[in-house]
């Protein structure tokens, strides 16, 4: 893999592109979904993916954040942006995830859990990760901190997650599609 060479000052927002190496979308299982979304970390360095002329001098420059990504379906794209706000009684930061689609904008707080199971239901393909260069208050590389706000998905929820991504896959294969 080729590592292009990047100079700070280091932009704010950077898109990732996800190529899923295949000629027809319809093509990718729900399995293939799922295990791609539970790759997602919520920290990425950009000396990760990138030659970063100089070494992250501590200012959090090189630190970002998974904002949001979107994603393809039945001939039509839809985004999954991550929001955060200040609770109002505990005072601490809370985010949730929401779904903005063509015609319409969820109104509900979803969590994890319920954004990978509506890619794996719907067949949501992820074809562009949106990352969010960290501010500079002392943010640390893991971000967001409470269980409803990370990417880490118990046992449970996983083997759950499998479960309903094997069956629709063989529903596709029992209809010939």
């Amino acid at each position: 893999m080729q590592r292009l060479l990047i100079h700070k000052p280091y932009p704010s927002v950077f898109l990732l592109g996800v190529n899923w190496n295949v000629n027809d979308y319809n093509t990718i299982k729900s399995n293939e979904i799922l295990k791609f979304l539970l790759t997602f970390q919520d920290g990425l360095r950009l000396s990760q993916i990138f030659t970063t002329t100089t070494s992250d001098d501590g200012d959090g420059t090189e630190s970002y954040n998974v904002k949001g990504f979107i994603c393809y379906t039945s001939q039509h794209y839809m985004i999954f942006m991550r929001q955060s706000v200040m609770g109002r009684m505990s005072k601490k930061k809370i985010s949730f995830w929401k779904l903005y689609n063509d015609c319409s904008v969820s109104e509900y707080c979803m969590t994890w859990m319920q954004v990978v199971k509506y890619c794996v239901e719907t067949k949501c393909i992820p074809t562009l990760i949106v990352f969010e260069q960290q501010a500079e208050t002392g943010a640390t590389i893991t971000g967001f901190k409470s269980a409803g706000d990370s990417f880490f998905l118990a046992e449970e929820e996983v083997e759950k997650l499998e479960r309903l991504s094997n069956d629709l896959d063989d529903m596709l294969e029992d209809d010939g599609v």
